[in-house]
């Protein structure tokens, strides 16, 4: 039970897909990212995320995945931090600017950035 709501047991298929989202929002933070924003996440995996776990909306994804993480990052408004730091947005996208060497246009920087 998660917020008052029951969900049903989750079977190797769900959790893996539970185990990927995870990886990748650790691996955005090891990357330097200070946030990743929980509608990237949802945008990223929607199709799955209705069919494998039947997660429809943002806020219940974010609940299953801050206490899926074990403590390993908190939802802060709309973007999950480490701990409880806070959203440097203009050093991540600036990061994403630095790294690259053609010019973006904003579609690239939404596919890199969380």
């Amino acid at each position: 039970m998660i917020d008052g709501r029951i969900f049903p047991k989750q079977g190797t298929e769900q959790n893996a897909l539970i185990s990927e989202m995870l990886s990748e929002i650790e691996e955005a933070f090891n990357g330097g990212a200070s946030a990743v924003y929980v509608e990237a996440v949802y945008d990223r995996y929607a199709d799955r995320l209705g069919s494998e776990l039947n997660i429809y909306n943002i806020d219940a994804l974010s609940n299953l995945l801050v206490s899926s993480a074990k403590g390993a990052f908190t939802r802060k408004h709309t973007y999950f931090v480490k701990g409880w730091s806070s959203a440097n947005t203009s050093d991540d996208v600036e990061k994403i600017f630095r790294a690259s060497h053609v010019a973006l246009t904003y579609d690239d920087v939404h596919n890199q950035a969380w």
